[in-house]
């Protein structure tokens, strides 16, 4: 797979983004990869595959190809104060931009103060 999305982590708005994704590029089959630290597939199709590991690990970002993506999503966790979240954010778009300087980046942030950091 070469050019694909790869969507690093996962929230409540991820079914929603990869079904936009899905809708707007039609002409390949397999053309988004998740990558988050969940047991199971969070969307049910075959046009999106799943890998079950840690977006800021090296070793995972290898296995979802980053290395050939086009582009990279990383969703924020909800779950964690906006600063913590944002601090995972970034640890994870400097790991996949240190595999690969040509990907197009899109962050999802809650700290607005914070969006510096990420230019």
């Amino acid at each position: 797979m070469r050019g694909h999305i790869v969507i690093c982590g996962w929230n409540t708005q991820g079914e929603t983004v990869v079904r936009e994704l899905l809708e707007a590029n039609t002409r390949t089959s397999h053309n988004v990869v998740i990558l988050a630290e969940l047991e199971k597939r969070p969307v049910q199709t075959d046009r999106v595959e799943f890998i079950s590991g840690n977006p800021a690990q090296d070793r995972d970002l290898r296995r979802a190809r980053v290395k050939d993506a086009s582009s990279v999503m990383v969703l924020t966790d909800f779950t964690k104060n906006p600063n913590d979240a944002d601090a995972k954010a970034l640890l994870i778009v400097l790991a996949v931009e240190s595999l690969n300087r040509e990907v197009h980046s899109c962050v999802q942030i809650l700290n607005s103060a914070n969006r510096i950091h990420f230019e």
